[in-house]
């Protein structure tokens, strides 16, 4: 029996692998004794259960493993993670087991594997690498490490990725942690720079970070702002810059404030030789000329280089990455800091003594190669590291974890990052977190006493005679508007092939033995929601372009207005889909208005000359894309904003209108949105509603951009919506199935 029951220790040391091969109807000898197997976590939607109880066939075995799967190919199983006593089971299910591939590593048994390679990753003394191997050590990993089954150079890595200093639970929970990454560790937080300002009062900066206007009393120990400096700074500005040089590091005002000027003034205030930008591709130029108004630092041969005064070198996409100077800048997309790792360490190994991440709200979900990547490079800058974001957060804390790890809080403020994750968030049984709503006061007081600067509009503008005056933003209001026959048909067919979608799903549960459908369970109809969220793109863009007719008319009638009455009261058209950006545009072309777009397409420097011609005093109305403009351009000649399509998270949307809410703005700033009814629209107006429940507590009131007033129903969510679709149609389906057995049974 045992000749045809073979199993074969392969892969390597930190991944090694069992290959299974046994008869498909093999029994389990009546002898063998299995160990407790942990129970799946999740179903994996439109599967069968997997058997529970004594295992009758090998099969049933195999599918109870932690970790396996079938290699058609191959015809024998891959497991990866046997679970407990694998030794013995494997004896006593008659196999014939082969070690011979691990002799040279010394495996003479596989409990010799029970135990994780542990080894801080060679590019980022801040990641450590878990491999389990044949241990449960993944069951025990802290709060956010990341699971890496591969990359596109390594397709079977099989590992954990695991903030270093947070060793120390997996130390705790019983895992062998060696001592000396435990130690590291904690050497890497006390090596992060701390912040300088002073010992008379060691609230000067909290104070500073929420001052209107400047300080009457500088704080001790500090130079004043150089004298060499090309710009005047606000008193907010002035107050800012200080706070963030006391440690408040996370520059966190709201859009419209200056947060540019204020990073380049902090980092003149400690005299950084190497300052590091990290950017949005769209951002890199104003951060070139900003810095060179500021007189801190100049590019190459520029005719107004302060004597002394560093160089300032652009790398882009596409072109050879220039010389670093011994003294200077240097400003980098945060794109190619993930596709050039050879770049990456070259940064480092130019030893830069500061560091501004722009807009680093983009970097805010912990597992994306691009916020690994920042933060490889951010962790490893020497001294003052000075995040910039006017939405930090769109809808639960653990977003901030990414960012405060960039400014050096996440370990020396909060302990790292699973007490982080711990304190202020929950997370369910698919991995996602959400936040602890009772917690949201204290982590506002904390980031308020020790980590950001965050000023609102409200609390600096008419403040101070020399400072800057803004007018009111108007309460947002919604147009509801009736779709037309063409366009409630074009909602009506996107929702006719989403409900496809679900039927071909739930015919993967076939049927009971008795005839009828086997529908699934409440968890796994949920498990499908969580992991189909694309599921509802169709709708949301039905939704755009069936308001098209509706938007025409509203941007024809503006602009008619703006004629007959001599105005210069140009129209901000906000969309997300290009498709109703291209219909925007051609309406305003056919209105005989001059008009631009600027979109995930618009290069840069084309982008800059569309806002500059705009500023200028070109064009009735600008077409812009939610997600590519909403960011690093200024537009306050326009007050009005048309969102002809929203957006689910609030954040997106402040960043949008405040465009045009920032200084040099004259006007009241309005807003008014597109509502389609009967939609998907008002559904996300109640997700916008709901967000923002999550993010005024924590990041200050006026996050709530909905604007509906009507409801037809009272769905809440983008996964309830999902839920509420598929549970329709299971209940369809089994009616069907119903109907047609009552026929069949008539008829006979």
């Amino acid at each position: 029996m045992s000749s045809n029951r073979t199993a074969t220790l392969t892969g390597t040391r930190r991944r090694p692998i069992l290959l299974l091969r046994f008869d498909r109807y093999a029994p389990v000898p009546v002898n063998a004794k299995f160990p407790k197997y942990p129970e799946r976590k999740v179903m994996r939607p439109g599967k069968q259960k997997v058997h529970r109880g004594r295992p009758k066939m090998l099969v049933d075995w195999v599918l109870a493993l932690p970790g396996r799967y079938f290699d058609k190919d191959a015809g024998h199983w891959v497991v990866y993670n046997p679970g407990p006593e694998i030794d013995r089971v494997l004896a006593e299910l008659n196999f014939t087991v082969d070690l011979s591939h691990g002799t040279k590593a010394g495996i003479t048994h596989l409990a010799d594997l029970a135990t994780p390679w542990i080894e801080v990753a060679p590019d980022d003394p801040w990641t450590t690498h878990v491999y389990p191997r044949f241990s449960d050590a993944g069951e025990h990993v802290p709060l956010g490490s990341v699971w890496q089954a591969k990359d596109k150079d390594h397709p079977n890595l099989l590992r954990w990725l695991v903030h270093t200093p947070d060793l120390r639970h997996l130390a705790a929970a019983g895992v062998p942690v060696p001592a000396d990454l435990i130690e590291r560790g904690k050497a890497l937080v006390a090596d992060v720079t701390g912040g300088v300002l002073g010992t008379s009062r060691p609230d000067w900066p909290m104070l500073l970070g929420t001052m209107p206007r400047a300080p009457k009393k500088m704080p001790d120990g500090l130079p004043a702002l150089p004298e060499w400096a090309g710009r005047t700074l606000f008193g907010y500005q002035v107050s800012g810059a200080y706070s963030i040089v006391g440690g408040h590091g996370l520059l966190a005002d709201e859009p419209g404030l200056g947060k540019t000027l204020q990073s380049i003034a902090a980092h003149a205030l400690v005299e950084t030789k190497r300052l590091l930008v990290i950017s949005p591709p769209v951002a890199l130029t104003n951060w070139v000329n900003e810095i060179a108004n500021y007189r801190l630092a100049f590019p190459a041969k520029h005719p107004e280089a302060r004597p002394g005064a560093g160089t300032t070198v652009m790398i882009s996409a596409g072109r050879k990455i220039p010389d670093f100077p011994d003294v200077g800048a240097i400003v980098v997309p945060d794109s190619l800091l993930t596709s050039r790792p050879e770049m990456r360490e070259q940064l480092v190994a130019w030893a830069p003594d500061g560091l501004i991440v722009d807009e680093s709200h983009r970097h805010k979900n912990w597992s994306t190669d691009r916020a690994r990547a920042v933060r490889s490079v951010a962790q490893r800058v020497s001294g003052l590291r000075v995040p910039i974001s006017g939405t930090p957060m769109t809808s639960s804390p653990e977003q901030l974890a990414s960012q405060l790890a960039i400014s050096g809080h996440l370990d020396t403020v909060f302990g790292g990052l699973h007490d982080f994750l711990t304190a202020y968030c929950t997370v369910d049984q698919y991995g996602r977190f959400s936040p602890r709503k009772r917690a949201l006061g204290e982590l506002n007081a904390i980031l308020n006493k020790d980590v950001w600067v965050r000023r609102f509009a409200e609390q600096v503008y008419n403040r101070d005679p020399d400072g800057p005056t803004m007018p009111e933003v108007l309460p947002p209001r919604a147009k509801y508007i009736d779709l037309d026959p063409a366009g409630r048909a074009l909602y009506k067919e996107a929702i006719t092939k989403q409900r496809e979608v679900a039927d071909e799903w739930l015919a993967t549960f076939g049927e009971a033995r008795d005839g009828t459908p086997r529908l699934p369970s409440d968890e796994e109809i949920k498990a499908f929601a969580a992991t189909n969220i694309g599921f509802i793109s169709p709708l949301r863009k039905a939704a755009g372009l069936a308001k098209i007719p509706a938007a025409v008319e509203y941007i024809t009638e503006w602009i008619t207005a703006q004629d007959a009455g001599g105005h210069d009261r140009p129209l901000l058209v906000w969309c997300h889909h290009n498709e109703v950006a291209t219909a925007m545009r051609t309406a305003i072309e056919d209105a005989g208005a001059d008009v631009a777009v600027i979109d995930g397409a618009t290069s840069a420097a084309n982008r800059g000359k569309i806002t500059a011609d705009f500023q200028g005093g070109r064009y009735k109305a600008l077409v812009l894309s939610l997600q590519a403009a909403g960011v690093a351009i200024t537009l306050t000649r326009a007050c009005d904003n048309l969102f002809v399509e929203s957006d689910w998270e609030p954040t997106t949307l402040t960043q949008a209108r405040d465009r045009t809410k920032r200084i040099g703005q004259q006007r009241a700033i309005t807003l008014t949105t597109l509502l389609a009814t009967g939609t998907l629209d008002e559904h996300l107006q109640r997700v916008q509603r709901r967000k923002a429940e999550i993010l005024n507590p924590v990041l200050g009131e006026g996050y709530d951009t909905s604007v509906a007033t009507q409801e037809t129903d009272d769905l809440a969510s983008v996964g309830s919506i999902i839920t509420t679709i598929v549970t329709e149609q299971a209940e369809a389906r089994a009616k069907r199935k119903a109907t047609s057995r009552r026929q069949v049974a008539r008829a006979a």
